[in-house]
């Protein structure tokens, strides 16, 4: 069978036609397919990266807070009735305060819980509100677990105040 010259060509553009088809989908295809992937990949390999970062810091963060709190529970501090006494004084209510009393106890055998039971007796509401305020943020694990005030003498501007303080450390045995 002979082909024309004008057959010829076609089956010329025919062959180039599937030989480019061919190579499309036999080689670009996963190619770009596999380039999709890889980027595809990377992104989550870098949102990976960016958790593990963020992770990281909060494990840092978490680590400082808890040497912070450590070194708390280890100082000295054992002396709630001073740093009681200062802030009163601070607060001009020293005077105020009536009947400190604290009870010492275990607790889960590695730290010491201090209760400290105390009264301020006829002392302005302002001084007895900044008084609390000072002693949550003396420093220390100070925690205030109850707080009565009522109204002192008729017709002044005085109040009473109960207060139940508990102090934790570390049991130094």
């Amino acid at each position: 069978m002979r082909l024309t010259e004008r057959e010829r060509k076609l089956l010329y553009a025919l062959i180039a036609i599937l030989v480019i088809a061919v190579s499309y989908k036999l080689i670009y295809e996963p190619v770009a397919s596999f380039r999709d992937s890889l980027k595809k990949r990377a992104f989550n390999s870098q949102s990976s990266a960016e958790e593990l970062t963020r992770i990281s810091s909060e494990i840092n963060s978490l680590r400082m807070k808890k040497q912070k709190y450590d070194l708390i529970l280890r100082s000295e501090n054992d002396n709630i009735m001073t740093v009681i006494q200062q802030k009163a004084e601070q607060n001009n209510i020293k005077d105020n305060l009536a009947n400190i009393r604290s009870t010492p106890s275990n607790f889960q055998n590695k730290f010491k819980k201090v209760t400290t039971d105390f009264k301020i007796e006829g002392a302005p509401i302002q001084s007895i509100i900044k008084f609390i305020f000072d002693m949550e943020n003396a420093g220390g694990f100070i925690v205030f677990e109850s707080v009565t005030i009522s109204k002192g003498l008729k017709g002044t501007d005085r109040y009473d105040a109960s207060c139940k303080v508990n102090t934790f450390m570390a049991d130094n045995k």
